[in-house]
């Protein structure tokens, strides 16, 4: 996903995961990532980053961005998470 970040600011992540390989492509740095219920997560980083193998990493996902499905696999429209108001709830248990 192209708008995944690492997340920073004293913001808690939407998604924690850890870091399966890295790779150095120059001018960027792509982080190849584990989460059990996530397949295929990665991360492209401009210039060199100081990560580790191993290593966990908070992700934020912005919500004008995700795609959310209910237990039976339905889209859901609307991010539960989201207050009418636009603002987000910060109790959110992952």
């Amino acid at each position: 996903v192209e708008q995944i970040r690492p997340a920073g600011g004293g913001i808690a992540p939407d998604l924690t995961a850890a870091i399966s390989e890295i790779e150095f492509l120059g001018g960027h740095t792509r982080l190849f990532l584990e989460h059990p219920q996530a397949r295929g997560l990665g991360l492209i980083l401009d210039g060199p980053a100081r990560y580790a193998v191993g290593q966990p990493i908070g992700l934020s996902l912005p919500t004008e961005h995700r795609v959310l499905f209910d237990g039976q696999g339905a889209r859901i429209e609307k991010d539960p998470a989201v207050l009418q108001d636009g603002s987000r709830q910060t109790a959110v248990s992952r």
